[in-house]
Parts: structure tokens; sequence; C-alpha cells
């Protein structure tokens, strides 16, 4: 099974917006990754860019690269 993209987007509609965009990002910290959920609005590897407070495992990262993901990741400061 594939990993899903899961999230709560207000008034619903997340599907159709996916579907329209032209660059999908998903802004996340490493405690979201790994996590099982009941709903999804679509697979993860249809995602461009990945934007994470820092690296994540070899496994997700070896995900992001076969599916061609870019992961921009580190210790983000205000």
């Amino acid at each position: 099974n594939d990993r899903a993209l899961r999230a709560q987007i207000a008034g619903g509609g997340g599907e159709k917006m996916l579907q329209h965009a032209k660059n999908k990002i998903l802004i996340a910290d490493h405690t979201k990754f790994g996590k099982t959920t009941l709903s999804a609005i679509a697979p993860l590897n249809i995602i461009d860019h990945v934007i994470c407070d820092q690296k994540l495992s070899e496994e997700w990262m070896s995900y992001f690269e076969r599916h061609h993901i870019r992961f921009i990741g580190g210790s983000f400061k205000e």
C-alpha cells in the first residue's frame, strides 16, 4: 500500500484543489510522518515538495527520492 496525504482542510474540497494545483507542497513537522489516520485526500506521491522541521528517516528520504519529491528540511528558528 502506498503512503497517503492525510489532512483536514476547512470546508473540504482538498481533492479538487490538488487536482488543479501547479505545485503541491506539504508542510509538516517530523512528528506527522509515520502516523496512521482514518482519512486521506491523496496519495503522497503526487506531492512535489515536502518542507519539514528536520531531516526524516532514511526510509522517508528514499521514498521522496524514488518519487521525485524535493525535500527541504532542517532546524528552522524564528
